[in-house]
């Protein structure tokens, strides 16, 4: 809402201003998620960060995490939010079946680079997780399992919809 280029575009200074508009609309009527950043954004500190998901999860149903290539990062995330008093369901980021040329260039974009420069230092795993032409999703998926306090997947596709994991229902969302 507030945007990452620092100037408003629209109405509302944040996503918070918006939450408190649409709660006036009535209970129940709609289901909110909101977004939270396991490594951080760049443009916002991580004390901001928190304070808004404090104050933003009386409207919320969910926090819906950015793309993240770390379970790890993302259980300790989900850990860091309950003993700072954030206790909305996590529903974990995964970038889906996307081309991996494609995908390094987004996750570059949207400031996912620490768990890529993570992958990259990491020679086998980041083939295990980037194999070939197009990255595959499944063993991320495995991994957030053992990861406590999350609630589901969302799996980002960028409208690469060719190789998507076959995913049970209620496990997952595409976006």
């Amino acid at each position: 809402m507030g945007g990452d280029a620092g100037t408003p575009a629209g109405p509302y200074a944040d996503g918070e201003a918006l939450l408190r508009d649409i709660a006036e609309l009535g209970v129940g009527r709609f289901t909110l998620g909101v977004a939270g950043y396991p490594e951080g954004h760049p443009g916002i500190p991580d004390h901001v960060l928190l304070e808004s998901l404090r104050r933003k999860q009386e409207h919320a149903r969910r926090i819906v995490t950015q793309m993240c290539f770390s379970a790890e990062r993302i259980g300790e995330y989900v850990t860091g939010l309950r003993r700072e008093g954030v206790d909305l369901p996590v529903r974990a980021g995964v970038a889906g079946a996307v081309p991996t040329a494609r995908l390094v260039s987004l996750a570059a974009k949207i400031g996912v680079g620490s768990s890529l420069r993570f992958l990259s230092g990491k020679t086998s795993l980041a083939r295990n997780l980037l194999p070939g032409n197009r990255y595959a999703p499944e063993e991320m998926i495995g991994r957030l399992g053992a990861q406590s306090g999350i609630d589901s997947v969302q799996l980002y596709t960028f409208n690469s919809l060719d190789g998507l994991p076959a995913l049970g229902p209620g496990r997952a969302s595409r976006a």
